[in-house]
This record gives C-alpha cells, structure tokens and sequence, in this order.
C-alpha cells in the first residue's frame, strides 16, 4: 500500500505553524464484516492516529490531516487492512490579490483516501458530498478515492458575488465487480444578499462522468436558491432547480427535479436539530457505470446531558435508482437504504473521550438486481488528542 505524503511549501518556513496528535483505539462487534446478503459477523480491532497541521503566513493560510489506521479482524483474517487518510485546504487569497478584485477568495480542497472501503451516508457528517456513496453499501473492498476542489469567490458589488468553482473525483476498487471511474465538474453561482440575514442564490453546473469500461456520461443542473437566518437559533437553506442526464445507452436526455432543504435548530441551549435533504445525481456509487438518480435525507439530534456527558442520534435513508429503464448491462438499479446511529460521548479528560456507539444499516434491492443486507454494529472507542 501506498504512503500518503504532505506536500511542503517553500513559504511555510516564514510563517507560524502549530501542530496536533490525534490517537485512538477500539473495539467493534460487527454482524455483517464482508457488507453481503450473506454476511458472517466478526469481532474487530481499530487503531487509529491523525497528525495535523495548520499553517499561517504572510501570503497564505493551510490546513491538513495525515491519517493512519489499523482493522484487526477475529476470524476473518483476510479482511485486515491499513487506511490512510489525507486531507489539505488552503486559502490562496492573499497570494492572488494582485489578480482578483478585493475581498476575493480562494480556496482549495484536496482529500486522498486510501482504505478498505468508503461508507455509505458519510455525508451526513463531511462537507464534501462528492466523496460519499450516496448512502449505497457495496462489498468490502479496498478503495483509493481522490478529490479535489478549488472555489473562487469574488464581489460584484456590494450585495453581489460570483462563485466558481471546479471538482475532480476519481474512484478505484481492488474488486473487479465494482464500477472504477472519474468525474470532473464546474460550477457557477452568483449571490445577492437582500439582508444582513437574507441571501439569495443562483447555481448553473455541468458534470462529466467517465466510467472504466462504459462510455461518459454529463449532467447539467440549474438550481436557485435561499439561505435565510431567522433567528439566533434557526436557520434553513432551500435549492431548488432541474437537470438533465446523457448516457450513451439513452436514446434521449433524461429530465429530473435537483435540490436540497436544510434546516439548523437550537430547540434549547444544549439541544440542537439538523435536518437535510437532497436530490443529485449520483456518480460514484461504485455499482454501475451510468449516472444514478440520488434522494437523500438526513436528520440528527445533539444533547450535552452532562458538562462531560453528550448524546446524538441521527437517522438517514436514500434512494439511488437509474434515470432511464435500464443500464448499460440492461439492469435496472433502484436501491433503498437505511441507517441509524446512536452515539454517547463522555469527556474523561481534557486530552481523553470516549465514546460507545450504536449503528444499524439495511439496505434492499428493488429492480433487477438483488442487492439485500443487514448490518449491525456496536462500537467502543478511546481518543486521545494532545495540541
């Protein structure tokens, strides 16, 4: 396996660096560790480290985690695996002053992902939707996922602004009967602030989805939308639009509804409510090479019981299912997923927490192709971080 490598910057010898150690142990009782219809549970063993790093200079700021980790499974020995994890943001700004207009920024992303297998919903919990599944679990299997994203943002006049943006995601699996593919995608909005806690949105992207062994697909999408503060302890976002498919197995475009709702609560001061909901296309689901259909949902809660002692819940499901009537394979996919997670959090030291998890997935096949499974997972974990 690989070594992941954080790049260094000539500049970062002149600016201030601070560094964190992030160390973690656990252990977990799987029911399902192979992620199959017919899948046999497993006791597993989880060692996990995190260097980071962030960096403030004269000319541009960086962030960045290097992550390392260790699955030691039972029984199923052949399931062992090492997971690396690389992440890297930074904020350019400065640097381009000379180029953009003032105020602007840049930005960019990078995510290197190097492990046994991506999990389904994680979107629920990371910025970054293109790295997920779409709530989809495939069989356990080694992943190199790599994604990036620069963001430039730059007025217009005092209450508007341009956005542009560009991803890359690129996927590979060590198992053959999973989809390899690459997707690169543009997108320009534009923003009007009505009020200091009113903003109206705009958003026009273009995608090109390239799978291993299939023709490209593109997606286009046009969606509006509103992000308003209604109070110190509520706010929401609303993204509405439409877009269209083509796949070289389609005769015609493929027309579809696009969006997203969200919504963030503080019903009391230690309790707090998140809701989410999408309708994307999905590229990267690793099951087949055409683009997916993708309707998502999400809704969690978070209570501080105790000043040591926190709870959260979050329930999600998704549909993922073909835009036209069949594949490229003359199948037709339409999956619906669940998930469950309960989670408690109790703060040992300053440096240490624990934590005791719950988490269910099931997940069903409903066209023609028989994707069925049932996961249970109970999870205990020790963190150490030191700054």
């Amino acid at each position: 396996m690989p070594i992941l490598a954080i790049a260094v910057f000539p500049c970062a010898a002149q600016g201030e660096s601070k560094w964190s150690l992030e160390l973690g142990a656990g252990i977990r009782y799987d029911t399902n560790v192979q992620i199959t219809s017919d899948g046999h549970p497993d006791m597993v063993y989880t060692v996990e480290s995190q260097v980071g790093m962030k960096y403030q200079g004269a000319d541009v700021n960086l962030s960045g985690t290097y992550g390392l980790g260790f699955e030691l499974f039972e029984t199923y020995k052949n399931l062992n695996r090492v997971s690396q994890t690389l992440t890297l943001n930074g904020d350019l700004s400065r640097m381009m002053g000379p180029v953009f207009p003032e105020n602007s920024t840049l930005r960019f992303s990078e995510v290197i992902d190097d492990a046994p297998f991506l999990p389904n919903f994680q979107s629920a919990v990371t910025p970054n939707r293109n790295v997920t599944t779409g709530g989809v679990s495939t069989p356990r299997t080694s992943v190199f996922l790599n994604y990036f994203e620069i963001l430039e943002s730059s007025p217009i006049s005092p209450r508007n602004d341009i956005q542009l943006s560009y991803q890359s995601t690129y996927t590979q699996y060590e198992d053959p009967m999973l989809v390899d593919s690459l997707t690169n995608g543009v997108t320009i909005g534009i923003s009007h602030k009505l009020t200091r806690t009113d903003t109206l949105n705009a958003n026009a992207s273009y995608s090109r989805f390239d799978p291993h062994g299939g023709g490209p697909s593109f997606t286009y999408t046009l969606t509006v939308g509103d992000k308003l503060v209604f109070s110190p302890v509520l706010s929401g976002s609303a993204n509405l639009g439409a877009g269209v498919s083509r796949s070289p197995i389609l005769n015609q475009p493929q027309y579809n509804s696009v969006g997203s709702l969200s919504i963030s609560w503080s019903l009391t001061e230690k309790l707090q409510l998140s809701a989410q909901a999408f309708r994307d296309f999905s590229t990267n689901s690793g099951i087949t090479n055409t683009v997916l259909i993708t309707d998502s949902g999400t809704v969690s809660l978070n209570r501080q019981m105790t000043k040591f002692l926190s709870a959260n819940v979050a329930l999600s499901a998704a549909r993922n299912y073909s835009p036209g009537s069949v594949t490229s394979t003359g199948v037709h996919t339409d999956l619906h997923s669940q998930d469950m997670k309960f989670g408690l959090n109790y703060q040992l030291a300053t440096w240490l927490v624990s934590n005791l998890e719950y988490h269910y997935t099931r997940q069903e096949g409903m066209g023609t192709t028989k994707d069925d499974l049932n996961r249970n997972q109970y999870l205990f974990f020790l963190r150490a971080q030191w700054s």
